[in-house]
């Protein structure tokens, strides 16, 4: 429930003087009305006019309820205002109910925007949404241009009702964008960044209640700026939605790219024109807020930074450039923090398992995803952990099958996946078979359906009375980011409000321990009183590693080196080409494939004793090469964590403190395959030696030592050092840039060809 006090700017002052109380999904009764609303009046004044907003269904029966409402309850809202119930139906057209009953007709819809004006502009003077640089600095832009300020969408969605406050007053754009422009069986919906992705869940789950369709909805990321260099959507129909822009240029190059017909694009925060430009507004293009160059509260800074100046091109002398990573700031001039790597990040039991999975051979990496040709950095081989967790051995119950008679769910079952878009790829099907096995032989006379996720988007009749009264379980051997179970939840919602539900995922590998966290809060919470459980056999946070990756662009690279093998006649390691051809396929990487070999073509080497696995007995060789990326991937998202509480081994970066990783690190950890690991797990910001003269030249004096021993053991993974510094996930200073491409023109065959593609 939320309350939301503003002054309108509908022509004739419509909503001037306004309170709105909007609830969302609530469905709470008068007695919970009246109480929430008198302590709110405690400590606010009432205004003339209350509109109380709800979905369609439930403003029409909190109307046919107030006839039996008691005069308290209803004398609380009217006492000093009028109160207008109104309904918003899955168009966004939001309808005044009459109090004698049914729809009085009169349109309210413009009443969401205005609120949502007045709500992002509470919120950008608040200090979160709009963020100044202390006087003397300067956020550093992509187009080598300068801003005293950046602005941060994200911040806007603080909790549900929020989200569906944002949603709805892009509702009515979105349901005529899918009615009129969107004509194909899928609705691709795409955004600049996954952090407003609860907007874009919120405008689907409204519009497609009581708007019966068998079409889909496709949300995808294009990731800003820098995703547009690699994004290969095909043009055609598209809602976007843009999180924050000053300029309107990345929805310029977004309508460039998707092409110039029945695209419509929604930015949430813009900066107003400059005063005596003339800005021209796309025809199909929608602003939700402006924000006024002149700024007050917070991001005024008392007065200090209160003009928003997003296009210096000189910075004022002595001034300091800032670049903004994610969510926080490089200093340009203030000297980076080199952090140690400690194995005491990781605790046993985590060092455990990580060798557990490691000697099964269970980790895979690059595998192919199905719907944006894209990869999966790291993955697990989905049928042995089907093997491992779900079938039951030796007459022991499974540990899926354990959850399963924990559950017993009484009456009917039913059993949903994510259905994946690769045809021949049936792992999620098959685990929801095999559960629907157990639930079977546990309760042989309960009825038991397995759907996919796709289904609960086009129920019928019964299938909708089947679901209110079934308990559900959900299935999925991997989950990453648990996106797809926050949709089926969502799904689940519209035909099921209450219910138990069980949630399996036999691996959870989410970006940060907040993700997880997200989850586990999400899918673990209760529901009036039915248990909704979250279970799995182990999670571990990986980092945002499908996002750094450049699996595409190392691939061209490698295919250029055999080609230029083959003209000059060198030979090209086996394992070389066969790595090769892992990439091309939608299987992935594993063992001995998974890095770049040796000069001499031998995999990269693992001796006994590496300090982030507990084991009774000693693993080594060439063939664990994936769980060795995966246990680097785990162990460096908790150094960024600073699990230990250790500042000197934390690799966190402050606001205004950059950390990179230690040069040395590099010679503590000096098995090739360890080395080889470290440079695919860190981020691009962690091995960016170019801001820090002393580190760029330890890195660079390394990689030259690595190079001159290129044919011995210390030397063997020099074609991962030449790798990362040619993709980018690598950085030196252009001195120490110039002296490694000099050192490495010495390289033999197709050594010599990779440094080649070395950055000039």
């Amino acid at each position: 429930m939320l309350f939301l006090q503003f002054s309108g700017s509908a022509v004739g002052g419509e909503f001037r003087r306004t309170l709105l109380i909007f609830l969302g999904h609530d469905t709470p009764s008068w007695t919970e009305l009246s109480s929430r609303f008198a302590d709110w009046t405690k400590s606010n004044v009432v205004p003339p006019r209350i509109f109380l907003v709800a979905n369609a269904a439930h403003a029409t029966h909190l109307v046919k309820e107030a006839g039996e409402a008691s005069a308290d309850q209803l004398d609380v809202f009217e006492k000093q205002s009028r109160l207008v119930i109104a309904g918003v139906d899955c168009s966004g057209k939001v309808t005044e109910q009459d109090m004698a009953g049914g729809a009085s007709g009169r349109d309210l819809t413009q009443l969401f925007e205005v609120a949502a004006i007045a709500f992002v502009s509470q919120a950008c003077e608040r200090g979160d949404v709009v963020v100044a640089a202390p006087p003397g600095f300067y956020f550093a832009k992509q187009s080598d241009r300068h801003s005293t300020h950046f602005m941060r969408a994200e911040s806007l969605l603080s909790g549900t009702q929020e989200i569906a406050l944002l949603a709805l007053a892009l509702l009515p754009k979105f349901h005529a964008f899918c009615e009129t422009q969107s004509t194909g069986p899928t609705v691709r919906i795409f955004l600049d960044s996954m952090a407003v992705w609860p907007i874009a869940q919120m405008l689907v789950q409204a519009h497609r209640v009581n708007n019966a369709t068998s079409r889909r909805y496709e949300i995808q990321s294009f990731r800003g700026y820098d995703g547009l260099a690699t994004w290969d959507s095909v043009p055609g129909a598209a809602f976007v939605i843009i999180s924050a822009s000053t300029s309107g240029g990345l929805e310029a190059k977004v309508r460039k790219m998707l092409g110039p017909k029945n695209v419509v694009v929604t930015t949430i925060l813009a900066l107003e024109a400059a005063h005596g430009t003339d800005e021209r507004v796309h025809p199909d293009g929608h602003v939700l807020f402006r924000l006024p160059r002149k700024l007050k509260g917070e991001p005024a800074l008392e007065g200090l930074r209160d003009e928003f100046l997003p296009d210096v091109k000189v910075l004022p002398p002595g001034a300091e450039s800032v670049r903004v990573i994610g969510e926080r700031f490089l200093s340009h001039n203030n000297r980076p923090k080199l952090v140690r790597l400690a194995a005491k990040e990781l605790s046993s039991s985590e060092k455990s398992t990580l060798a557990e999975l490691t000697r099964e051979n269970l980790a895979v990496v690059a595998r192919r995803r199905a719907i944006d040709n894209g990869w999966w950095s790291l993955s697990l081989d989905v049928e042995r952990m089907i093997t491992k967790y779900a079938r039951s051995a030796d007459g022991k119950l499974s540990l899926v099958e354990s959850w399963v008679r924990n559950f017993a769910a009484p009456g009917p079952v039913a059993v949903v996946y994510p259905k994946d878009a690769r045809v021949h790829d049936t792992s999620n099907s098959d685990l929801a078979h095999l559960v629907r096995d157990m639930v079977g032989h546990m309760a042989p006379d309960a009825p038991v359906r397995v759907m996919d996720h796709t289904a609960l988007e086009v129920l019928d009749k019964e299938q909708r009375a089947f679901l209110k009264a079934a308990g559900v379980i959900v299935v999925t051997p991997i989950l990453s980011n648990g996106f797809i179970f926050k949709q089926i939840s969502a799904s689940l919602r519209i035909a099921q409000p209450e219910g138990p539900r069980l949630y399996i995922a036999l691996a959870v590998l989410p970006e940060t321990p907040r993700r997880l966290g997200e989850i586990s809060m999400d899918l673990g919470t209760n529901a009036v009183e039915s248990p909704y459980r979250f279970k799995r056999a182990f999670a571990f946070p990986v980092g945002r590693m499908d996002q750094t990756m450049r699996w595409d662009q190392e691939s061209q690279i490698l295919s250029n080196v055999v080609e230029a093998c083959d003209e000059k006649q060198f030979a090209v390691p086996e394992l070389l080409t066969r790595r090769l051809d892992g990439l091309r396929t939608q299987e992935g990487l594993k063992g001995e494939l998974t890095f770049l070999p040796t000069f001499n073509g031998k995999p990269q080497p693992l001796s006994a004793g590496f300090r982030l696995w507990e084991t009774q007995e000693p693993i080594s060789g060439a063939k664990h090469g994936s769980g060795v990326l995966l246990t680097v991937a785990v162990f460096l998202e908790a150094c960024r964590n600073a699990r230990s509480g250790d500042v000197e081994t934390a690799l966190r970066s402050g606001v205004f403190q950059h950390t990179l990783i230690e040069p040395a690190s590099f010679t503590r950890f000096n098995d090739g395959s360890i080395q080889a690991a470290m440079l695919r797990a860190a981020y691009p910001a962690e091995l960016n030696y170019a801001v820090d003269r002393d580190a760029s030249k330890d890195m660079g004096r390394l990689i030259e030592k690595f190079i001159d021993l290129y044919n011995e053991p210390a030397g063997s993974a020099v074609a991962e050092f030449l790798l990362a510094l040619a993709l980018g996930r690598l950085s030196l200073h252009r001195d120490e840039l110039g002296s490694v491409r000099n050192a490495a023109k010495a390289l033999p065959e197709w050594l010599g060809i990779l440094s080649e593609h070395l950055p000039n």
